[in-house]
């Protein structure tokens, strides 16, 4: 833009010259026109612009890590009046999100619809704004530039990967986690408690044809429900001291071992909880949807004590279960309470994440019999 205006200012210089020269109708008029063509460009730019219509949409409010969304930007020029360029600059300021370009520049004709595509990579798991942080535009002469307001942006949820790991060291076999299930789906007829009367909701299945032939009437099969299993998640979401990409790499790593963690002792019968220092009250349940969608909402940088919710959950657990946690470090605290956790016989399981660090904790909480797995091994396997 400062070359036009510079080149600008010379053609009027030249003008002026010319009519120094040559007093001529045809060199006043090389000036008034000149001089005239500025505000024109300006007018037609400001015409241009309140004319305009601008539109957003992100084609996917949610994506899992490592997929892409779209975000198309649309521009519709209700005026007589074009724009020989225009600029749009994407908003995306965050590592966790990387677009395939951050600005973009286009012509707009009279009564023309335009879309700009963005495509977003989903790199880190989080919550991330998208939207443009300068939509300028610059009249047909290069010499002026007008800022239209963008639209307010859209929110885009990356969610954590589900991965394929090893089997979790539970106390729970294969045939516990198929004998739950036949029972929650009505099919284990095993283990029969007692014999009562038909109900209309039994089912045929159940009924007990040869104590119904006795009786004359229909009985049916009481079931005893198989001991269920439970098992408990508990995250360290405090704040990661460490530069910001360090970080959202840190915590995705952290939500993929939990969401995987969680979904393998899914698939292996447990009933399932998990919390973390803002959430320190936990509900069991077998429901995983329920529990996924609650591990995405999770926000790391919480000021609560990770020690002081580990400590809470071992001195006040009202059921057995097994604990499973995902801490960013090792205190002498949390070890200790899992120390006292596995000495009163309930099963631990610790994932670290600074297995160099915390190397010394970490053998001293194998010799106390505390599973210490490595989740980066796992999901390579």
């Amino acid at each position: 833009m400062a070359r036009n205006r510079l080149l600008y200012s010379m053609v009027v210089l030249v003008s002026l010259f010319f009519v120094f020269l040559r007093a001529h109708p045809m060199t006043y008029l090389a000036l008034y026109a000149a001089l005239l063509a500025p505000p024109f460009s300006l007018l037609a730019l400001w015409v241009f612009r309140c004319r305009l219509a601008v539109s957003e949409v992100l084609d996917a409010d949610a994506v899992t890590k490592g997929e892409t969304a779209e975000y198309i930007v649309t521009l519709h020029n209700r005026s007589p009046f074009p724009c020989l360029a225009g600029q749009v600059r994407l908003r995306a300021e965050s590592a966790g999100v990387e677009p395939d370009r951050r600005v973009d520049v286009f012509p707009l004709r009279p009564w023309q619809s335009l879309e700009v595509g963005f495509s977003i990579h989903a790199k880190y798991r989080g919550r991330y704004q998208i939207g443009l942080g300068d939509l300028l535009f610059y009249d047909f002469l290069g010499l002026f530039r007008l800022r239209q307001k963008p639209p307010e942006g859209s929110v885009l949820t990356v969610l954590p990967r589900i991965l394929a790991i090893d089997p979790l060291p539970l106390d729970a076999t294969a045939a516990d986690a198929a004998r739950w299930e036949t029972y929650r789906r009505g099919e284990d007829y095993s283990a029969i408690s007692d014999l009562r009367q038909y109900q209309p909701t039994d089912g045929y299945q159940k009924v007990h044809w040869k104590a119904s032939a006795k009786r004359g009437e229909l009985i049916s099969k009481h079931f005893e429900e198989p001991e269920r299993l439970s098992a408990v998640f508990l995250i360290d979401t405090s704040a990661i001291e460490a530069p910001p990409e360090a970080a959202l790499a840190r915590e995705d790593l952290m939500m993929e071992a939990l969401v995987s963690a969680m979904a393998a002792a899914h698939r292996q019968g447990y009933e399932l909880s998990f919390g973390a220092p803002e959430h320190p009250d936990t509900e069991f349940t077998d429901d995983f949807s329920y529990l996924y969608s609650r591990a995405v909402d999770l926000t790391f940088g919480t000021s609560h004590d990770f020690d002081d919710c580990l400590g809470h959950h071992v001195s006040r657990r009202e059921r057995e279960a097994t604990l499973l946690v995902f801490p960013q470090t090792l205190s002498a605290r949390a070890c200790g309470a899992l120390e006292t956790l596995r000495a009163s016989g309930s099963q631990a399981i610790l994932f670290p994440f600074d297995a160099q660090r915390d190397a010394a904790q970490i053998e001293r909480l194998r010799q106390a019999g505390v599973h210490c797995l490595d989740f980066c091994e796992m999901r390579e396997r």
